[in-house]
């Protein structure tokens, strides 16, 4: 009778997540418990580009800017991946948080399930292989084994501990997926993301499932001077052979003063 009962208010009352808001990893760490598994965001999150060109900035910038033109939200997504694609093949990258990085290192060596769930399309595996093993991260290490089974719209792909959901599938639905594709039941799961919106959805994912989670909308990069430029951008696409640092695209835009024109 008492589980009935129990049931009954999980149907009525269902697992309510939590979405916080932080500037700092530091709010979650300090916030839970073992056991759990970490699933993070990749632009913004993890880490973030060096140059302007290439920052994820720069994709919501020119986003926002095609859309005024009243391209569809898949048209924009097609337009800007040709110069996307091109630029995360040199660009560089730095951690959002050298803390975080850290962390993640400390749960891998304690066995803790950890990966990544990006937006970012497949055509994109081996530029961000590239660029978390410039800032010293293997997702590979402590993700859980499994594969991608259950068909999306548009391409997905699981590799080294990375799902790449692409920008035109939602985090929430597809993480869902991948949890029952690989009959995978975590105990309570941390989900960190720049974005509300997929903050949001893979916290309404979960709690469907009746997972605990706990998802940070993690605002650090709304702290401090930002590194994307339009103006730089601009020109360093126009000297796209190759991808001038922020420093020496501002050096030569001193110069070129008819750029800002």
């Amino acid at each position: 009778m008492m589980n009935f009962y129990l049931t009954f208010l999980f149907l009525i009352f269902p697992l309510v997540g939590q979405v916080i808001n932080s500037p700092t990893i530091e709010t979650l760490i300090s916030k839970v418990e073992k056991p759990f598994w970490l699933v993070v965001d990749l632009d913004n999150t993890i880490f973030e580009g060096k140059e302007a060109l290439g920052h994820s900035h720069w994709f919501d910038d020119q986003f926002i800017q095609e859309s005024a033109k009243g391209l569809t939200k898949p048209q924009i997504v097609e337009k800007l991946y040709i110069t996307w694609t091109e630029t995360q093949k040199v660009n560089q990258v730095q951690p959002v948080e050298e803390r975080f990085i850290s962390w993640i290192h400390e749960l891998q060596k304690d066995g803790v399930p950890v990966f990544a769930l990006t937006a970012r399309q497949p055509v994109l595996a081996a530029s961000t292989n590239r660029q978390l093993a410039s800032i010293g991260l293997d997702f590979s290490l402590t993700a859980p084994k499994g594969e991608l089974k259950t068909s999306f719209e548009y391409p997905i792909l699981y590799e080294k501990g990375v799902i790449y959901v692409h920008d035109l599938n939602e985090k929430g639905a597809l993480l869902s997926a991948f949890l029952d594709d690989n009959n995978l039941q975590p105990p309570k799961i941390l989900f960190v993301d720049d974005k509300l919106h997929h903050a949001e959805a893979v916290d309404a994912a979960l709690t469907k499932r009746g997972i605990e989670v706990i998802a940070l909308h993690y605002t650090a990069l709304m702290e401090r001077e930002p590194i994307y430029n339009a103006t730089i951008a601009k020109f360093q696409k126009e000297k796209f052979q190759k991808l001038l640092s922020n420093d020496e695209a501002l050096l030569l835009l001193h110069h070129q003063p008819d750029i800002h024109q």
